[in-house]
């Protein structure tokens, strides 16, 4: 495999990537076959799946006239129940994104390793972790299910929320305290949950994870969604909130926003930059896909 390949698209056995120096680029992307049966999905990578890992290829990949769909990509809308509270974060997307800038969508991404083309569920709940540091006067909070499997993603995801905090020497001091402390998780019921099932073509085994399917045809985009809530007792003035998405490993820093989910997510409560308190900047009107799926929930 030449350079110009590997940084392009190549087409080959998805299989022959393992090991290969693609899985060190962050962002693994393969065109799929995909049917769709009631809330349930089916997700076949074939022999002559075509590969992505870098931004030119996944904007091909991106084509609303491929025939196939791009996969994989997944996130969590974190919802935070507070003493007096009952939020959804998201995040403003810059105006420069590769896709739906300007617009607000939840904590979400693609796929870095050949596992999570198989396990979009890990993917979307590694994601809903990484991207968003939470403070509280006791210390970050970090989600906990009382599950090893599901805690082991939690608490790897909070090294690299750690890591952009120990970057932004302008934090407030709630962020600096080096505490982590665990507060009770779990993933919320969903009318339109189902099963999404995946496989390699050649292979009899296939991986079932369970969410909301979230198609996107203008993008050929497929999304696993996950909801999950975390019970923080403490009341909504006392949390602070930092951007933890990076870009290129330094702190992206942008706008986090709390969705009022007591009034079926018409308005934005509080919005938050650098851990501070702004004026939301952001239109409801203009949500990712993903971002609307999971909104609907509580409409």
């Amino acid at each position: 495999m030449n350079d110009r390949a590997t940084n392009e698209l190549v087409s080959l056995s998805i299989k022959e990537l393992v090991g290969a120096r693609a899985l060190r680029q962050q962002q693994l992307l393969v065109s799929v076959e995909f049917r769709q049966e009631g809330n349930d999905g089916i997700v076949t990578i074939p022999h002559d799946a075509v590969v992505s890992t870098t931004g030119a290829g996944r904007r091909k990949l991106s084509a609303p006239n491929n025939s196939r769909w791009r996969w994989a990509a997944g996130g969590c809308f974190i919802v935070l129940r507070l003493n007096d509270a009952r939020v959804g974060l998201m995040r403003l997307r810059d105006a420069g994104a590769p896709s739906f800038g300007g617009h607000y969508t939840l904590a979400s991404g693609l796929s870095a390793s050949a596992r999570e083309l198989l396990h979009p569920d890990e993917l979307a709940l590694r994601e809903g972790c990484e991207e968003y540091a939470i403070a509280t006067p006791d210390g970050i909070v970090i989600p906990s299910f009382g599950d090893p499997k599901l805690d082991a993603v939690t608490f790897g995801a909070a090294a690299s929320v750690l890591d952009l905090i120990r970057q932004e020497p302008t934090l407030p001091p709630t962020f600096s305290s080096g505490r982590l402390v665990k507060r009770p998780a779990s993933f919320l019921q969903s009318r339109n949950e189902g099963v999404l099932t995946a496989s390699f073509h050649d292979d009899d085994d296939t991986v079932e994870s369970r969410g909301i399917i979230v198609l996107d045809p203008n993008t050929r985009g497929i999304d696993l969604l996950r909801i999950v809530e975390v019970s923080i007792p403490v009341d909504f003035r006392h949390i602070a909130i930092f951007d933890g998405e990076d870009d290129r490993g330094k702190p992206l820093n942008g706008e986090v926003a709390c969705l009022d989910l007591d009034s079926r997510g018409r308005s934005v409560a509080k919005a938050y930059r650098t851990g501070v308190e702004v004026t939301p900047s952001g239109d409801l009107g203009k949500m990712t896909p993903i971002l609307k799926a999971a909104v609907r929930e509580f409409n």
